[in-house]
């Protein structure tokens, strides 16, 4: 049983009461942390062919939402193969299908006293993140912001099973491929998707073209990051250290159940300051390319 009774309660509360579980945004370095620490051994990128949409003018709104043509129901979804051969199963795209297009809801750090920005521009078949992390002024240290799918709340929502691949992909392009900041965060089974969410660096080639980005699942992702920097290989200022996946610390890796459970997915401009880009195509499961 995946939830208890109690649980379950508490998911519908705040279900009828349309109110977040978590309305507060993570701290962010103070300065002396290094923020630019990274984690991705194994990442792969390929270029693919182009095409593309104009992303909106970024705000310095604390948090939006943004309703694509058609939203999924927080159900069990059916896998949806595509033609490029190297996406086993697509957990997210911008074309209307039922199955894989969700809500999202933005959320940068003026929640928390930042300066940063951004927008979320879902448009035909593509979605743009894009703006600038911040200096927060009462920490010297750069902010964050974050998008991610708000269905079901990030906790009752069901992706399809991506088990049996090795590799998140995210077909992808950027204005910014020199940005360091980029993540992406995968929720099972907890009730605070948003900071117990299984977290990696995404590194892009430095081209402007689409290209297809692979996250291994293990050893890329951990739930185990900083709330200051968003890294598993930093240390707080309260002096906990964080670990990223390694046969040293396998209890922190993305397990096979996890991959069956996927709640939310979400994207991150995080702990480096600048501006940033990120139109998205799709995002899926399978295995690297050659």
């Amino acid at each position: 049983e995946l939830y208890s009774m109690a649980d379950v309660r508490l998911i519908l509360a705040f279900m009828l009461a349309g109110a977040p579980l978590a309305t507060t945004a993570a701290p962010v370095a103070p300065e002396g942390v290094n923020v630019l620490g990274s984690f991705l051994s194994g990442a792969v990128v390929a270029p693919v062919e182009s095409g593309g949409l104009a992303a909106a003018a970024p705000t310095a709104d604390n948090t939006a939402s943004s309703n694509p043509t058609a939203g999924a129901a927080a159900a069990v979804v059916a896998p949806r193969a595509v033609d490029d051969p190297d996406f086993g199963t697509v957990l997210v795209s911008f074309d209307g299908h039922e199955g894989t297009t969700w809500h999202w809801k933005l959320t940068n750090d003026p929640v928390m006293g930042g300066l940063s920005k951004s927008a979320w521009d879902v448009g035909k078949g593509t979605a743009v993140f894009r703006g600038t992390v911040a200096i927060v002024p009462s920490l010297k240290a750069p902010g964050f912001c974050t998008v991610a799918t708000s269905d079901g709340l990030g906790i009752t929502a069901r992706f399809p099973d991506v088990s049996a691949y090795t590799h998140l992909l995210l077909k992808v392009r950027s204005d910014t491929p020199e940005y360091e900041g980029f993540k992406v965060s995968l929720a099972a089974d907890t009730l605070n998707p948003q900071f117990e969410s299984y977290k990696a660096n995404v590194t892009l080639a430095r081209t402007r073209d689409w290209q297809l980005v692979a996250v291994p699942f293990k050893p890329g992702f951990s739930d185990d990051w900083s709330p200051f920097t968003g890294n598993c290989n930093t240390v707080d200022p309260t002096g906990k250290h964080h670990h990223c996946c390694s046969a040293f610390y396998p209890g922190v890796c993305i397990t096979s159940r996890n991959l069956q459970h996927i709640s939310q997915v979400g994207l991150w401009a995080e702990g480096v300051m600048g501006d940033f880009h990120l139109e998205v195509a799709l995002v899926g499961a399978g295995f690297p390319p050659h």
